[in-house]
């Protein structure tokens, strides 16, 4: 099996001197790659981060109703924090794919690629109205004040 561009046309290989835009196209979607991967761990390391945080100020009081705050804490976070986890893998499964889809010239996992992005693009839609929705509840209960 002869590894053919990812550009170049069925039973064509062109040298390297007649296919400048793939070569340029190829080092975009590794940089492209590398920059998806610090996405997902920043997204990751801040979703442990909130964890953290919120179980530390959901039980640091010496409350008698430890249940209410399990219940409160796991259903609250995990409804507006589940998005987050989400977006993180799919982000870094497309990173992964695309990786493996330059390495190999391999159309059909560069494909996939694609497909994971368009879910973590979902993912960040469905994050963003969570958090608007969270942003107007908090307006709301400042104003009420």
């Amino acid at each position: 099996m002869i590894n053919t561009p990812l550009d170049a046309p069925t039973e064509f290989i062109p040298s390297a001197e007649e296919r400048p835009a793939g070569r340029w196209m190829e080092n975009y979607w590794a940089e492209i790659a590398h920059w998806a991967k610090y996405f997902a761990l920043a997204i990751l390391v801040y979703f442990g981060w909130n964890l953290y945080n919120n179980f530390y100020l959901a039980f640091s009081r010496a409350d008698h109703n430890l249940n209410l705050k399990f219940v409160a804490f796991f259903g609250v976070f995990m409804l507006f924090e589940t998005p987050l986890v989400f977006l993180g893998y799919y982000c870094l499964l497309f990173a992964k794919h695309l990786e493996r889809a330059l390495a190999s010239q391999d159309q059909l996992i560069l494909e996939k690629a694609f497909q994971l992005l368009h879910y973590s693009q979902v993912w960040a839609l469905v994050l963003a109205a969570v958090w608007v929705l969270s942003a107007v509840g908090q307006w709301i209960a400042v104003l009420n004040l």
